[in-house]
């Protein structure tokens, strides 16, 4: 229930106005059923309370709206680019999340990132009315009691015990912010610094509390511990802020990521934390990994036979597009577990299928009686409509399956996508180098092994 209070000083007005208009307000909001109901409570003070009640219905929507904004925040801080193959559900009739983490290297800072709420605000350090300074201190320093603090002022510290009289009232939060848009860079010292950018309407805020406060402290809060305290030298219109201060690169990139995510749009808490050994899954990737040694391995010896030396150039190709492929994989930090592996599998299927195109079409032009240098250069040319078309098609499916897909599903898009880039270059140009290399040094080969 939402209560509605008209104080006294609304006695004179028409109050069935002021009714009509907090219904019309209360109409656009989403959860609220319409028409909405309200019914005069009591007297109370010489104001009158109003209230107007949300239905069970209604809750329960947005009950399962915050689980599911949850869910979106916990994917964006732990999985960021689909690869760590972790799972996050909801359990079935319960208001739980399920977080499944497989591999996990540094298990403190991915709990320390589910359970941050991520809540930032902009507040404002009260002025010092005996001093005509900010109202701050060292950490260890005389600092004032509570019964000292005038009314809508707070006593909060920074990350090194730094101790700020803060206004009560913040004026920009999180919010305020564009999503996803948080970077770390070096600061003027070599030291890693977190950069914000703003909303048009935040951009705004920022600069008009800026112009009003020149000369004065503005400290930057997340989840109640102050990041920064900079000092407005004068009106900043900028569309970003910068939080520095002792930040070593690990604890840079945290921050970023939590504000990056966005806060919880609900208090969370964990109920269990589980370490599971490897011994459940330990026989499905040792068949996913027997499934790929197999796959690679019956390529390599279909391709050999076949193909004979052009076969081998394919296998040399395919070689370089897995250490391309893993590295590239290596660099986003991602776990390879089955889902990899199928995706992994798929892209050896690929890249041969490219190999296969091209030397089927060479052969075409050998047997129409050109020469080895022109059937390759033909080869090629002809082929490469065909493979620009099956792997981009595939590439675009890829990309719907990252953008709709979650945990497993995202880590098997992004290694099919890297893989299929990746044999569009090996296909394309690798494997020509290599013929460049082996036989048009020899401008009077006759004959080509293929």
């Amino acid at each position: 229930m939402v209560a509605i209070t008209i104080p006294e000083r609304f006695q004179g007005v028409d109050r069935n106005d002021y009714i009509d208009t907090a219904q019309n307000t209360l109409g656009k909001l989403e959860y609220f059923d319409k028409p909405k109901k309200m019914s005069l409570l009591r007297q109370r003070d010489n104001a009158v309370v109003y209230s107007v009640e949300l239905s069970a219905a209604s809750a329960e929507n947005l009950a399962k709206e915050n689980i599911d904004t949850v869910m979106k925040t916990l994917e964006n801080r732990i999985n960021k680019f689909g690869v760590a193959e972790s799972t996050i559900r909801r359990v079935s009739g319960r208001p739980r999340i399920l977080i499944e983490i497989p591999e996990e290297q540094n298990p403190t800072q991915t709990l320390a990132a589910i359970k941050t709420p991520g809540i930032l605000q902009f507040k404002m350090v009260k002025m010092n009315a005996m001093s005509g300074r900010p109202w701050s201190g060292q950490a260890g320093s005389a600092e004032p009691k509570s019964d000292e603090l005038p009314p809508g002022t707070e006593l909060r510290y920074d990350i090194e015990g730094n101790w700020y009289v803060l206004e009560s009232d913040f004026f920009l939060t999180g919010s305020d912010l564009k999503s996803n848009s948080a970077q770390v860079r070096r600061g003027e010292f070599g030291s890693p610094e977190v950069i914000m950018y703003f909303t048009g309407d935040g951009q705004r805020k920022f600069s008009e509390v800026s112009g009003a406060h020149v000369e004065e402290l503005t400290s930057i809060m997340l989840d109640d511990v102050i990041q920064s305290a900079p000092r407005f030298t004068e009106k900043i219109s900028s569309p970003s802020a910068r939080i520095t201060g002792s930040f070593t690169d690990e604890e840079a990139s945290y921050l970023a990521k939590i504000l990056r995510a966005g806060a919880f749009p609900a208090p969370m808490k964990t109920a269990e934390e589980r370490i599971v050994g490897p011994t459940l899954g330990a026989e499905s990737i040792r068949r996913g990994q027997l499934a790929f040694i197999l796959g690679l391995g019956l390529v390599v010896v279909f391709m050999l036979i076949y193909y004979r030396w052009s076969g081998t150039i394919a296998i040399m190709a395919l070689i370089f597009q897995m250490e391309t492929i893993l590295g590239v994989l290596a660099g986003f930090g991602a776990t390879l577990t089955l889902p990899g592996i199928a995706g992994l599998i798929l892209t050896i299927g690929m890249s041969v299928d490219a190999n296969v195109l091209i030397f089927e079409r060479i052969k075409e032009e050998l047997a129409t009686g050109k020469t080895v240098r022109s059937a390759i250069d033909t080869g090629y040319s002809k082929a490469l409509s065909a493979i620009l078309d099956s792997n981009i098609t595939t590439v675009i499916t890829g990309i719907i399956l990252y953008e709709f897909g979650t945990g497993p599903i995202k880590g098997f898009a992004v290694t099919l996508i890297v893989g299929l880039l990746a044999n569009m270059f090996t296909a394309i140009f690798v494997t020509r180098e290599i013929y460049n290399w082996t036989y048009y040094r020899r401008r009077h080969l006759e004959k080509l092994s293929i």
